[in-house]
């Protein structure tokens, strides 16, 4: 209870600053601030198929993607997977309980995407959702691997999905052109950060020498304002010899000042420790391009970070740089709340029904909306929290005004599926009362 009440009255600040200003196009009074950019001419990435060696063992794991004969082009696909057991984790011969996982997918058309984690183990088999849209006809073959946290272990590939996209070709709209790139120390000019604005997968931004294992490379864009972010896209050159066990989406609502990450993008946070080995071991992508959704996090600047470089027995006595090939960032400057305040406060406000009101950017650990408490150790991250019956009208509140579908879709199943008369939550009179033990708030 004392969880639901911080996260109603957090979003109860939210909804009451929107007064100051809801659903207008951005134009805040103070504008944005005084950066370094300027219009780049960004040509669509030409995706390219990942050169990468897969082990396809679909045995353990479950694709789903929705039934039906094909699917038109700029249509959302999405593909939920899951574990079929739990205890299926090989270990020679062994058997290991699973525990939280993460999936990557791969679309077939040159892209891949990850998401999680979702918790797998006895008492929960939550399912991840990867979702993705087609910017061109063609039939693809959609595979999927899951990672485990707790075992450093993989499972998958699984065998491709047949998908047929039907259509005329169309880009992703809302490319955002008016940059500053910005990274950590290059291996040199032609390896610098504006070479990921260039539309040649040849050309890339390359690191220098990683020092030491925990030492952060990046690269990525700052914005002249805030930015309602809707899409990422990441390439990696298909000649990339070693990729960082662990990456990160970071973005920033000061201009460059600090840095957050996506809880969904990464999850390896000092709380983790003793928990799990600190290693997400994600997959080399050589050639393909994470396509990543950002849910709506307001920023004003964006960027990919190599967070430990791979240190394998067999990596160690070669050098380990981080490479980009292309970035793309996709949004607009509406905003759902603007203030005369501005900037960075407008960004953080916006943010803060991102993370606490929707929880659309966050891991949801039990693939559940309905749930009744915030994630568990060491994911402590936001939560959407479609509570029990005596939410029902602040939930209303909360979710009819906004435009996420599988929130407001849930809350009018359980709404609708909330049973009046004398069943132990209301009164003979049919209306719903408070808890369900009776016509007194808090038993009150």
């Amino acid at each position: 209870m004392l969880k639901k009440t911080i996260c109603c009255a957090i979003t109860g600040i939210i909804m009451m600053s929107c007064l100051s200003g809801c659903g207008n196009p951005g134009d805040n009074p103070q504008g944005g601030v005084e950066v370094n950019t300027k219009t780049y001419n960004l040509p669509a990435i030409s995706y390219m198929q990942s050169q990468t060696e897969k082990t396809y063992d679909d045995e353990f794991i479950t694709v789903t993607i929705p039934t039906k004969d094909s699917f038109s082009v700029g249509e959302k696909i999405d593909v939920a997977s899951k574990i079929k057991a739990t205890k299926i984790w090989k270990r020679k011969d062994n058997e290991i309980t699973a525990g939280a996982v993460y999936f990557v997918c791969d679309w077939g058309d040159g892209t891949w995407s990850y998401n999680g984690p979702g918790l797998q183990n006895d008492s929960t088999k939550s399912t991840v959702v990867n979702s993705h849209v087609y910017n061109q006809p063609g039939t693809y073959y959609i595979s999927v691997a899951a990672f485990n946290m707790q075992t450093e272990e993989q499972i998958g590939w699984s065998e491709g999905k047949k998908i047929v996209i039907e259509g005329e070709q169309k880009q992703r709209e809302g490319l955002l052109t008016e940059l500053q790139p910005i990274s950590s120390p290059s291996f040199g000019k032609s390896y610098n950060a504006e070479q990921v604005t260039d539309g040649d997968e040849k050309t890339y931004f390359k690191s220098t020498v990683a020092q030491e294992a925990t030492e952060e490379q990046y690269v990525g864009y700052l914005f002249n304002d805030n930015y309602t972010l809707d899409h990422l896209e990441v390439q990696i050159p298909s000649d990339t010899e070693i990729f960082p066990c662990n990456i990160a989406i970071e973005y920033t609502s000061d201009y460059g000042k600090s840095w957050q990450s996506l809880p969904k993008y990464y999850y390896l946070y000092t709380n983790s420790e003793g928990i799990f080995t600190p290693l997400m071991n994600f997959p080399n992508p050589k050639g393909a391009t994470l396509s990543l959704g950002l849910d709506g996090i307001v920023a004003n600047g964006i960027r990919i970070v190599s967070k430990l470089t791979n240190v394998s027995l067999d990596m160690l006595a070669k050098d380990k740089y981080f490479t980009v090939s292309e970035m793309r960032v996709y949004g607009n400057r509406r905003t759902t709340f603007y203030t005369s305040l501005g900037n960075t406060f407008d960004a953080d406000l916006n943010n803060m029904w991102t993370i606490f009101g929707s929880a659309k950017t966050e891991p949801n650990l039990t693939g559940n909306q309905l749930s009744s408490a915030t994630n568990g150790s060491p994911f402590r991250t936001g939560h959407t929290i479609i509570g029990s019956t005596e939410w029902l009208q602040w939930n209303g509140l909360k979710f009819n005004w906004t435009d996420y579908d599988a929130a407001k879709s849930t809350y009018y199943n359980f709404l609708k599926n909330t049973r009046t008369g004398p069943d132990g939550w209301s009164q003979d009179d049919g209306y719903i009362w408070a808890t369900a033990n009776g016509q007194y708030h808090l038993d009150m």
